[in-house]
């Protein structure tokens, strides 16, 4: 059941590069499934990529959270922001 998730992404992954000509070479993660570090491994495995999880395992909480103080000028711009997500 690890695993699944793990093919598909790198079946997508294998697409973008035939698509690109570029090789994937990193991947960045955030979500539920990202604690696992064992999914993380084979996701690494599979792909011959570096896995980028970042701390924040809901990131979608932080980007609705970003976007909001971004439209109400809490934060100028992007760049005002680009530290507050941390890499684990």
């Amino acid at each position: 059941m690890l695993e699944a998730p793990c093919l598909r992404s790198t079946e997508v992954a294998r697409a973008m590069t035939e698509d690109s000509g570029k090789q994937v070479t990193s991947m960045a993660v955030d979500g539920g499934m990202t604690v696992n570090n064992f999914m993380m491994q084979l996701q690494s495995n599979f792909m011959n990529a570096t896995i980028v999880r970042k701390q924040e395992q809901e990131i979608t909480c932080m980007g609705v959270a970003i976007a909001a103080g971004l439209q109400v000028k809490y934060w100028n711009s992007l760049e005002d922001v680009e530290n507050l997500i941390k890499i684990d």
